[in-house]
C-alpha cells in the first residue's frame, strides 16, 4: 500500500529541497525536535508529542529533485517502506509528490498516517509560501491531531 499526496507550491523547487533535506527546513514544517544530516547514508531524528522518536537513513538525495528515506526506528510496519520526496519545477512553482510506498496490504493505521502526512505536507506549503509552517508541539498542529 502507499501513501500519495501531491500539492503545488508557490516556491521554487531548489527551497522545496532545503526545506525537506536541512535540519531547520524539516524543524518548520515536521518537528522542533529534529535533528538532520544532509547527505546520503546519514539519519534523520524526529521526536513527535508522545515522545515518540522516528528514525529515517537518507538513501538518496539529488538535488533539487528527489529525496528517499528508508525508516530504521518506526513502527515494525515501515520498516520495509521508503519515503521519497519528489520535486519538480511546475511554471513559476514546484509540483511535490510525497509518497511513503511498500506498507504492507490492510495495514489497521493507514487511515490515520495518510491523514498525518496530508497535514504535514500541509505544514511545509504553509512554511514555504506563508513563513510559518505547523509543525508539531505548534499550537496549530494541536487543532489537527486525531489523537490528543
Amino acid at each position: 500500500m502507499n501513501i500519495i499526496i501531491q500539492i503545488n507550491i508557490a516556491t521554487r523547487p531548489e527551497t522545496v529541497f532545503q526545506a525537506i533535506t536541512t535540519e531547520q527546513g524539516l524543524a518548520g514544517w515536521l518537528t522542533p525536535e529534529t535533528r538532520a544530516q544532509p547527505s546520503v547514508g546519514g539519519v534523520n531524528e524526529f521526536t513527535f508529542d508522545s515522545n515518540n522518536t522516528l528514525g529515517f537513513r537518507v538513501e538518496s538525495l539529488e538535488r533539487p529533485g528527489r529525496v528517499v528515506w528508508a525508516p530504521v526506528q518506526a513502527p515494525a510496519e515501515w520498516l520495509e517502506s521508503r519515503l521519497t520526496f519528489a520535486v519538480a519545477a511546475a511554471g513559476g512553482a514546484s509540483a511535490l509528490t510525497f509518497t511513503h510506498s511498500g506498507l504492507p496490504e490492510g495495514y489497521p493505521a493507514y487511515g490515520f498516517f495518510t491523514y498525518c502526512w496530508s497535514q504535514y505536507i500541509r505544514s511545509l506549503k504553509l512554511l514555504l509560501e506563508t513563513g510559518t509552517g505547523e509543525p508539531d508541539f505548534s499550537p496549530a498542529s494541536r487543532a489537527w491531531k486525531p489523537l490528543g
